[in-house]
């Protein structure tokens, strides 16, 4: 029918947060792949998709743990009771968390938030956290019933009530005709199939990588000198002379390979994952 109007997302972390720009995060996920968690409103939903694209071309795809929540709502109260380390939200719901949260990217063209680089400051694409609220029917829909519609849409624009409810809540009356936004479909089709195709094989890669890891992890542990006295022994702890201990399987397969070192030991675990 047509696009009512827009939102933007911006990203977001707690007040309590130790990233106060958005490169820091950045770094951290690249130096830590996995331990960051992102709340989202759901697999491919509204928040899902621009992250996945932030990430990809913030190189840190992959390296994020994705937190699935049924909706905005539930995706800010999962961030506010640190069930995840960032998220993204509107501006009207960063706005009344007020000091709860920091901003570390301005969705839109223009910040919203001083002190906060926009997406295209970081040389993102800028349209990436844009939300189009668009009004639709059903393709058969009778032609005069289609254009009552339009109409409709069209002339709410100029309504002030509408208009200041748009703006109170931090939003864009940026009105788009049915047969103008029908043009721009196939364009963003092409792009969404690109992204998905582009997130499958960054996964795919990263599936290989953990493979060759645990086969080279295997190969190391087989060539280490390991005491007599504790071999064989079914779910037990290897020592090796050198100081590491290795736990084996019943079936023989490395489970996980611990570096000894006191209080600041490390587990490193191999799992389905």
């Amino acid at each position: 029918v047509a696009q009512l109007n827009s939102g933007n997302f911006s990203v977001i972390v707690k007040s309590s947060s130790k990233f106060k720009k958005w490169g820091d995060l950045v770094d951290f996920a690249k130096a830590n792949p996995g331990k960051l968690k992102f709340a989202h409103s759901g697999n491919w939903g509204a928040t899902h998709t621009p992250a996945m694209q932030l990430f990809k071309e913030s190189g840190i795809a992959g390296k994020i743990t994705m937190v699935p929540y049924k909706g905005g709502g539930p995706s800010m109260r999962g961030f506010l009771a640190d069930e995840a380390d960032f998220t993204m939200q509107f501006k009207s719901t960063i706005l009344g968390q007020k000091q709860n949260v920091r901003v570390l990217i301005s969705a839109g063209s223009k910040t919203s938030f001083p002190g906060a680089p926009t997406l295209k400051d970081l040389g993102c694409n800028e349209g990436l956290g844009l939300m189009r609220r668009i009004i639709m029917a059903p393709r058969g829909i009778p032609a005069d019933r289609l254009a009552k519609l339009r109409k409709a849409v069209k002339d709410i624009q100029g309504f002030k009530t509408y208009t200041r409810l748009i703006k109170a809540i931090g939003e864009i009356t940026d009105h788009i005709d049915g047969p103008e936004y029908e043009k721009m479909r196939p364009k963003q089709s092409k792009a969404y199939k690109k992204l998905v195709k582009s997130l499958v094989r960054q996964i795919q890669a990263s599936q290989r990588q953990r493979r060759e890891f645990k086969r080279m992890l295997i190969h190391a542990y087989e060539a280490l000198p390991i005491s007599k006295s504790h071999r064989g022994a079914a779910g037990a702890t290897l020592e090796p002379l050198g100081g590491h201990a290795v736990s084996d399987d019943r079936q023989g397969r490395v489970d996980c390979l611990h570096l000894a070192g006191g209080d600041d030991s490390r587990r490193a675990g191999f799992g389905d994952g």
